[in-house]
């Protein structure tokens, strides 16, 4: 690891007979980085569109708007009402209480071959300190068109242990809406 790769370090409480703290480091991907391909670009200083710099309102009539269309009415709700239900089975999986091949078809290959490497490190962690969190409650999910054919959802999951904020990115591939990211704070 180079020196200017950025990275994030992670620091597990302190348990009863445990070392002071355990700390994993992990590489920050570069996508986590920069904007995303596609997403107009933006940053701290720029107005979001149709809103001017200077007086935080609507922008002039010269400015500059989106060029992508609006999702689609139908769309909106289909991925309103699937979200939750998504978000749930996704976090089942990764807490070990649902099998991953359950949600392989709302998946895209990578990210589904990625889940499969967690939940073969937690099966192997969990026969050591087994647990069971399951999920309790889903928030309503907060839409985020970043183009036409990619939408980020923002919830919450509640599980037995803990909320958790999910970040989901589904991508529209021929007509059918499909997980190929996620973020699980």
């Amino acid at each position: 690891m180079s020196p200017a790769q950025p990275t994030l370090t992670l620091v597990r409480p302190r348990r009863t007979g445990a070392p002071a703290h355990t700390a994993e480091t992990h590489t920050v991907p570069p996508t986590a980085l920069g904007p995303t391909p596609g997403a107009p670009a933006r940053s701290g200083g720029t107005p979001r569109p149709g809103h001017s710099a200077q007086s935080g309102g609507a922008a002039s009539a010269g400015a500059a708007t989106p060029t992508s269309q609006p999702l689609d009415p139908q769309d909106r709700r289909l991925l309103e009402s699937m979200s939750p239900a998504l978000a749930t089975a996704l976090v089942e999986v990764l807490v070990g209480s649902r099998a991953a091949t359950s949600i392989e078809k709302w998946v895209e290959v990578p990210l589904f071959e990625r889940i499969l490497e967690h939940v073969r490190v937690r099966e192997s962690l969990s026969q050591r300190n087994p647990h069971t969190d399951r999920p309790r409650s889903t928030s309503a999910p907060r839409l985020c068109e970043v183009s036409d054919s990619v939408v980020e959802i923002a919830l919450v999951v509640t599980t037995t242990r803990r909320p958790r904020a999910l970040a989901l990115r589904l991508t529209r591939r021929r007509s059918r809406w499909r997980l190929s990211d996620f973020l699980s704070i």
